[in-house]
């Protein structure tokens, strides 16, 4: 039976995803603009922190955040093959959950990218402001959707579960 996810686990959810994929563009942002680039440069180095940032900083923020505890909740890996859940993903699990929230967080946030464009006479120098944009969209995106999405999703041999901790008691609920 599925149960829908209180406003505040989904913000916690989001918020644990979210600020350390934020926190580690902004150190790389800040990094670039103290390096002397061309525009070449810059952008070589960009897709490769775009490739390392999700083979490796993705996988290791979904993984770090089935470890967390939450206040009242937790998360559980459940494999087909297993009869409980575990708190640990292997690498192709997370990269399986890192590859549905970039996708669909792409779907989404390409049309601002475009309005954007759009509606800007000169991209290039607002570029701090479209990148202020795209985060505060890509984070209500993480919160409205993904969190749903990513803990709703039967992956190929597991799936993600929301387990809340009853007050007083040993008492286990589970959210499909």
């Amino acid at each position: 039976m599925s149960e829908t996810i209180s406003p505040a686990e989904r913000l916690e959810l989001a918020w644990a995803l979210a600020w350390p994929c934020a926190l580690l563009d902004f150190v790389k942002d800040l990094l670039l603009s103290q390096l002397r680039l061309t525009e070449d440069q810059r952008q070589n180095i960009e897709q490769v922190a775009g490739l390392f940032a999700f083979l490796l900083i993705s996988t290791w923020v979904v993984r770090r955040t089935v470890r967390l505890d939450f206040s009242g909740f937790h998360l559980l890996v459940i494999r087909d093959d297993a009869q409980e859940g575990t708190r640990t993903m292997t690498y192709r699990e997370s990269l399986s959950v890192a590859w549905l929230i970039s996708w669909r967080s792409a779907l989404v946030l390409v049309p601002f990218f475009v309005t954007f464009l759009l509606v800007m006479d000169a991209p290039p120098r607002h570029g701090w402001l479209l990148h202020s944009v795209l985060t505060v969209a890509e984070f209500l995106t993480f919160y409205l959707w993904m969190v749903n999405g990513a803990l709703n999703k039967n992956y190929a041999r597991f799936s993600l579960r929301l387990v809340r901790s009853a007050k007083n008691s040993g008492l286990v609920q589970v959210s499909a």
